[in-house]
């Protein structure tokens, strides 16, 4: 759906601010959701060291609220669409934080079987993942460690949230990793009846 003007300059470009942070993206080739506001500031006190790579991360807002209001080492920022990462790429700079957040271009399944390979692992892994059929769980555990701490992010009814958890936990045992489920959460409605769920648990 693209959008239409009505007055004012005629630009898709548009500039945004919160959690201290600035943002500058396309409304039309690029997703921003001003919603999650709060669920990036809530991850920004919960992520507070280590490594952090942010999967699916658009024009980079999970990545960047994160680095800005936490203290952790570095973050890894991905994400497959090149007009996303060039405003990613932008929005690092407009907010200081090169030497802080790495813009890492491609497919998440390519990207973290590179990161096997050379053994890089994460303290955290976020998942702020769009509407896919593919969990992409098996991916993440793939830069997981010991102690790693995932934010896995999907859609479902209320009243299904405990299928979600399920999945998790099928994936994990798939990928021969064990977990403890921290927090399962709502973070938004999408559609009466169908929310965005957060669940938040740990490689033990």
């Amino acid at each position: 759906m693209k959008t239409r003007f009505l007055a004012g300059e005629k630009t898709k470009e548009v500039l945004y601010r919160e959690n201290g942070c600035i943002f500058r993206f396309n409304i039309d080739s690029t997703y921003f959701s001003p919603r999650l506001s709060n669920e990036r500031k809530e991850l920004a006190k919960k992520i507070n060291s280590g490594k952090v790579f942010v999967g699916f991360a658009g024009v980079a807002p999970f990545s960047i609220v994160i680095a800005k209001n936490s203290k952790v080492e570095n973050v890894y920022s991905n994400e497959i669409n090149r007009e996303a990462n060039k405003y990613a790429k932008l929005n690092v700079e407009l907010n200081k934080l090169k030497n802080k957040v790495e813009i890492v271009q491609g497919d998440f399944k390519q990207i973290a079987e590179k990161f096997r390979k050379q053994k890089i692992k994460f303290d955290f892994v976020v998942m702020p993942r769009p509407q896919l059929k593919d969990s992409f769980l098996d991916d993440a555990f793939k830069i997981s460690k010991k102690g790693t701490k995932i934010f896995y992010y999907d859609f479902c009814k209320i009243e299904d949230i405990e299928k979600i958890v399920e999945k998790i936990k099928s994936e994990a045992k798939k990928s021969k990793k064990k977990i403890k489920i921290l927090q399962v959460k709502q973070a938004g409605e999408i559609a009466p009846y169908k929310i965005r769920c957060r669940v938040e648990f740990a490689i033990i």
